[in-house]
Formats: structure tokens, C-alpha cells, sequence
């Protein structure tokens, strides 16, 4: 059974008591550079396509990420100026976030920490998520499938931040105690989604982004269906039979809000069919 969390040797604990001084990461400037040219009415696509390509690495990412079956493009895409084409500036600058997130977080596993069985689960969740909102809402498919990877973004800077003490959190999680944000609180007087909504701000996220993130927990009134459906795919402590806890949840929801079931459960069956390609891209 996988787990995205391994259990301390030795219990110890370290890390200070406030995250309100650490100081988060940034993006890197191309990011910045070229988020701004895709949000510029007057940019072309071109003017975008010579501004990723002032970073060759960032635009390999986004370029496999484009590509992978992850994202669900039915077609290859060889350069950025063919990708704006194909999926458009919102989608484009999803896939620039999503690229940019995981290289700027920290990428090592620590006691009680499995970084890479953590991004396996936010493939997943994205994947689904995209499919989901690819037939409930095809407007927002881009939206979701990067909230689905991103909700849990400020955990791996917690266990960075908080060491032993934040990874005792996760092991105290994963035997059943409480609710993930529970037990965040209870220790570091904040939580995981929180802290991701300070970094989504700090980061200039898209508003829509940002609130998808920060209310994944606890949708509020009026979320669309998209959105709520993704709530529902979280990290659980362990991975049963590969899947990420919810699964069985959302697909209640789903039928509720007069999903068909079949077009449902398809969904999360290809999404987690497709998810380690995405795990692949990201690297």
C-alpha cells in the first residue's frame, strides 16, 4: 500500500512556532515576465512565445506538460506560439503556473515525507479534476486541473519550514486523529490552506485560481460544480489501491448534482490512468 508520508525514526522535534516570518520562494522573474505578457491585451502570440523562450527550460516544461496525456491535448504541440494557438492564454498561463509551482517548492522528501508519492496524488487529482471539468464545464477544465495539482502546494514548504515538527503532524494524520488542518492548527496555529492562499496571493495567482485553492476544504456557496467536485480529491494518508482519498465521495457528489455515473466514474478512471504521465512531465 503507498504512502505519501513515511513515519519519524525518532520522534524529534524541531522548527520554530510562527510561519508568518518565513519568507516564501519566488518565482522566477521569466515567469513573472511572461504571466504579465499573457495578460496583456496588446501582447501577441509571438511577443509570448520570445519571452518563455528566454528561459529554455521553462518552456521544455510547459511544452511536456502541454503535451502529456495528463493535460489531455488531442494534438502534439512544438512550440509556444502553436500552444497559445491551441489551447489559449488562460489555459497557457495555467500550464505556466503549474510548471512554475513545482519547480520553485522545495522537491525533497524528509522524515515522514514522501515527496514523490505527495505529487503522484496531485497528478491524480488534477487529471480527474480536468476531466471532470472537461464534461461538466469545459470553460473552466484548465481552472480545475491546476487547483486540483496546486491545492496542497504549501505542504512541502511546511515540511521544509517546520522539519520534524510538521512531519510529526502528518504522522499523527495519518494514524486518524483529526482532519489534516486540525492538527496544523493545533501546532503551528495555522494550516495548510492558509498558508497556500498567502502564497497564491504573494505569487499574483489568478483570482478564480487562488479562491479554487483557498477554498478547496470548504467550498462556499455558489462554488460551481467543477470546483466542489475537486474538494473532494485530497492527499488521504495512505493511497488505497492507488487512488487518492475521495474518490468514493466524489463520485456520491457527482451523482447527486445529476452527474451521470458512468460519465463520472470514466472520468476518474482515465484520470488516474493519466496521472503518471503528468508525474513524468513534471520532472
Amino acid at each position: 500500500m503507498a504512502k505519501w508520508f513515511r513515519k519519524n525514526k525518532d520522534g524529534a522535534q524541531t522548527g520554530r512556532d510562527e510561519f508568518g516570518n518565513y519568507e516564501v520562494p519566488n518565482f522566477p522573474a521569466t515567469v513573472h515576465d511572461v504571466l504579465a505578457l499573457i495578460r496583456a491585451d496588446e501582447s501577441s502570440n509571438s511577443d509570448i512565445a520570445d519571452g518563455l523562450g528566454a528561459d529554455p527550460g521553462m518552456t521544455v516544461r510547459v511544452l511536456r506538460l502541454v503535451n502529456s496525456a495528463g493535460f489531455g491535448l488531442r494534438q502534439g504541440v512544438e512550440d509556444v506560439s502553436q500552444a497559445v494557438q491551441l489551447i489559449g492564454r488562460s489555459s497557457l498561463e495555467s500550464i505556466l503556473i503549474s510548471a512554475a509551482v513545482h519547480e520553485t517548492l522545495p522537491g525533497k522528501s524528509a522524515e515522514g515525507f514522501d515527496g514523490k508519492a505527495f505529487w503522484q496524488v496531485c497528478a491524480q487529482r488534477a487529471v480527474v479534476a480536468g476531466a471532470l471539468a472537461g464534461e461538466l464545464c469545459p470553460a473552466r477544465r484548465s481552472l480545475c486541473w491546476t487547483a486540483g495539482l496546486l491545492q496542497d502546494l504549501a505542504i512541502p514548504l511546511l515540511v521544509e519550514r517546520e522539519g520534524a515538527k510538521y512531519c510529526s503532524v502528518l504522522v499523527d494524520w495519518s494514524e486518524g486523529q483529526e482532519p489534516l488542518e486540525v492538527l496544523e492548527r493545533e501546532v503551528l496555529g495555522t494550516d495548510h490552506v492558509e498558508v497556500a492562499t498567502r502564497i497564491c496571493e504573494q505569487w499574483a495567482f489568478p483570482s478564480a485560481l487562488t479562491e479554487a485553492i483557498g477554498s478547496h476544504h470548504e467550498p462556499q456557496d455558489g462554488t460551481p460544480l467543477p470546483e466542489r467536485l475537486v474538494a473532494f480529491l485530497r492527499p488521504g494518508p495512505e493511497l488505497v489501491d492507488d487512488e487518492p482519498a475521495g474518490v468514493a465521495e466524489l463520485l456520491a457528489a457527482a451523482e447527486a448534482a445529476g452527474v451521470d455515473p458512468k460519465t463520472a466514474a470514466s472520468c476518474v478512471a482515465r484520470g488516474l490512468a493519466d496521472a503518471g504521465s503528468l508525474v513524468a512531465m513534471l520532472r
